[in-house]
């Protein structure tokens, strides 16, 4: 996993943006646009706009699997446009699929890490740069101890009823019935490079979606896709068929109820397949485009609660945050150690004026090259309820935590946490909370305490130098203690913004407790 060439990449994006906005005043006229309580700068050139981070989408899939070895599934997406400039678009999207037998048994994750193309008026065509990695938590055979990962370089097109949150786009929603008639598509062709344990060389994704009847607001519709993967054993085939009935719930949001067939080749052995078939639902929303009402969405770094909210009216429910991110580290500890991390929360439902019902759902797993397969992957999901006070915002909450990992001898930990926590957001952020661990497995600790500070310096252009501290500890007879220092420039869009950081840590992280001093470098997206 070539992590560094990604954080390059990012770095020589965030030195282009940054000295784009040094130039000459004269050759840009700027308009004030509101973001997160801190004004934003939109450039003009020549009348062409340049917006950042726009069109940001997202989708939540759960489904119960019958046949093989697994029993349920889960999806996470998040796509957007970090740049656009007229037609012209720089796209990330980031896609986390998880299959569960009793126990996590197989993470993936894929990772656009630039995707450059022109968007026309029916579609997309782009050329992008992918990785994907399939990491088992599972017992493997003897020879197969590791993830298998790949990078591809390629060329794509798809129309604009195939992208997330774009599937409703063009159809006419009212009270009556009509048949639809109204296909999408989407093809890409890449060549496999940098691969870690396989032998691919091309990639051949292909993806069709009758809507064939609408009902009110209730749209029926089947889908085929067809991964096609070639080595010099030839090629294979993982076909998939969908029907399901997409439910639109505003215009950029809607909940689709599906049953599918798959078949899922386990990348570890192309010859060997297992036929899935799955009953759950979809959750697609477009957040980038007002349905819901603007948010304060401040970069906030994994220790640090998110930022307060505006106060909304009930109609503007449910509302989406997203932070997620990648680093590697670069000095102490383990070298070269990766981690990502994704955190997607769903504000329900508003309870009163200043109250609000959530779920908070969390992933992270952490890598080490040439170890066994997963060292470390937590999963956490809880409700919260938040109340917004004047000055500072509290929240009341509970999570459920899986960890598995081979640092920890293959085992399963679980606990069940309940704690408060509270906040305020200015230019001086700061948080704190406290927990107790109801109830655990094999988890050592009975409470949890941290707090972090943090300061956001002047704004130049869109671009904020931020710093930020933190302290946390587990509480246990043998109790641990970690620290944290982090500084980064955050590069505010129109909805949300995008962070480049370094960070210090000692002992900070609850992965990787007993590793010292260590430092981490690394990006960070809220949307």
């Amino acid at each position: 996993m070539k992590g560094e060439s990604a954080l390059l990449g990012l770095g020589i994006l965030c030195v282009g943006l940054t000295w784009a906005g040094e130039l000459d005043g004269e050759r840009f006229s700027g308009r004030e646009e509101r973001l997160g309580g801190a004004a934003q700068e939109a450039l003009e050139i020549d009348n062409e706009e340049i917006e950042l981070l726009t069109d940001v989408q997202a989708g939540l899939e759960c489904a119960a699997v019958f046949g093989g070895d697994y029993r349920f599934k889960t999806r996470r997406q998040v796509q957007f446009d970090i740049l656009r400039l007229d037609d012209l678009f720089v796209h990330l999207s980031v896609q986390e699929n998880s299959l569960f037998g009793w126990s996590p048994s197989q993470f993936d994750h894929s990772i656009e890490y630039v995707s450059i193309g022109h968007e026309t008026r029916y579609g997309r065509i782009r050329f992008f740069w992918d990785h994907t990695c399939h990491n088992p938590s599972r017992a493997l055979p003897h020879d197969q101890r590791n993830t298998i990962r790949w990078n591809e370089l390629g060329i794509g097109y798809e129309t604009r009823g195939m992208r997330l949150g774009h599937k409703d786009d063009g159809i006419p929603f009212d009270e009556s019935a009509a048949w639809l008639k109204k296909i999408d598509w989407g093809a890409s062709l890449s060549r496999v490079w940098m691969r870690h344990e396989n032998s691919y060389d091309y990639m051949l994704k292909l993806a069709a979606r009758h809507d064939m009847l609408r009902v009110r607001n209730h749209v029926f519709y089947v889908q085929g896709d067809l991964t096609a993967v070639y080595d010099r054993r030839g090629g294979v085939y993982n076909p998939a068929v969908e029907i399901g009935d997409r439910v639109r719930l505003a215009r950029t949001a809607s909940l689709s109820p599906f049953l599918a067939y798959q078949r899922f080749r386990d990348w570890y052995a192309l010859g060997r397949g297992e036929d899935l078939l799955l009953a759950g639902v979809r959750l697609e929303m477009g957040l980038g485009r007002g349905t819901f009402g603007s948010t304060d969405r401040a970069g906030y770094s994994a220790m640090e609660t998110a930022p307060r909210s505006p106060r909304v009216d009930v109609d503007e429910f449910p509302r989406v945050t997203i932070r997620g991110g990648y680093n590697v580290n670069v000095h102490g500890g383990k070298k070269d150690c990766r981690s990502s991390d994704l955190n997607v929360d769903v504000d329900l439902l508003r309870l009163d004026h200043n109250k609000t019902l959530a779920v908070n759902t969390y992933a992270g797993l952490v890598t080490f090259p040439g170890a066994f397969g997963i060292q470390s992957l937590n999963y956490k999901v809880g409700p919260s309820v938040g109340v917004e006070l004047d000055t500072l915002d509290l929240r009341v909450f509970h999570s459920y935590a899986s960890l598995h990992g081979a640092e920890h001898s293959g085992r399963i930990k679980d606990y069940h946490q309940v704690g408060l926590g509270v906040s305020g957001a200015d230019r001086l952020r700061w948080s704190a909370q406290g927990a107790v661990y109801a109830s655990t497995h094999n988890y050592d600790y009975w409470g949890d305490v941290e707090a972090g500070v943090g300061y956001d310096f002047h704004t130049r252009g869109w671009i904020t130098p931020y710093v930020r501290g933190a302290v946390r500890a587990l509480l246990a007879t043998d109790e641990q203690v970690g620290q944290s220092l982090e500084t980064g420039l955050k590069m505010g869009g129109n909805e949300g913004n995008f962070s480049i950081y370094l960070r210090w840590q000692d002992d900070y992280d609850t992965f990787r407790f007993g590793e010292g001093r260590q430092m981490w470098l690394g990006f960070l997206f809220t949307l």
